[in-house]
């Protein structure tokens, strides 16, 4: 949700600070350019650095899942067998028919597993091919487990291993929306067209985030929701 430009164009104007992640593009600029090297990571978990593509920024880069290329062996093979399963619906006519209906069907594919610049595709008007792309495979699984998180509080308002909390509370923002969205209250699909409705309803849907955070932190005791505590025999 922050990009570069509503950074450089809303954020910094407003004097609003912000935790965000770099993209993959911009890591492997970092890594061409020398700002890191990935063997740091074999010493320690987590290091901070400046960089000038960034003025008065810091970047952190925890190595959080080093080694995860199991996973990433698991989303290909799936990627694989949804590509093998529209092949074979096209092959027997069950499937969409010409090229551009055959390129939205793999898109929907590349869209669920997020893996698409990891296969080459060609596609056809009576069917497609999808192979896996073993270079792209190769440098991508360099950064298995590894991201940068970009932030422009300074130390002293938020150490390294803080800012790393925060980033990674956001799953919980992203959770709650699913709940609101989705999985509980099914409040999609949303019309709203004026904007104070709009803004009532981020506010009432933050509103809900908020009183869920509580709730949660109240009931840790009876929803088993805090850290495990093991106890030794006797």
């Amino acid at each position: 949700m922050i990009t570069s430009a509503r950074i450089r164009e809303e954020l910094r104007p407003a004097g609003l600070d912000w935790i965000t992640a770099l993209r993959a593009p911009q890591i492997r600029a970092l890594l061409a350019a020398g700002a890191f090297q990935l063997s740091l990571f074999d010493e320690r978990d987590l290091a901070e650095i400046t960089a000038p593509e960034f003025p008065g920024e810091r970047l952190q880069e925890p190595a959080v899942g080093r080694g995860t290329g199991a996973q990433s062996e698991d989303l290909l093979r799936a990627t694989e067998a949804a590509f093998g399963h529209l092949a074979d619906k096209i092959a027997h006519g069950r499937g969409p028919k010409g090229k551009d209906k055959i390129a939205r069907a793999v898109g929907r594919i590349e869209n669920r597993y997020q893996l698409a610049k990891r296969f080459d595709i060609a596609i056809a008007e009576d069917g497609f091919t999808a192979r896996r792309n073993q270079s792209r495979i190769a440098a991508e699984a360099r950064l298995d487990g590894f991201y940068v998180i970009r932030t422009s509080l300074e130390d002293k308002a938020l150490a390294a291993d803080d800012v790393v909390g925060a980033y990674k509370s956001l799953a919980r923002v992203e959770r709650a929306f699913r709940s609101l969205k989705t999985v509980d209250l099914h409040l999609r699909p949303i019309h709203h067209w004026l904007a104070p409705r709009v803004r009532a309803h981020v506010f009432l849907c933050m509103l809900a985030g908020h009183l869920e955070w509580h709730m949660r932190e109240r009931l840790k005791p009876i929803l088993f929701d805090g850290p495990v505590l093991t106890q030794k025999p006797g």
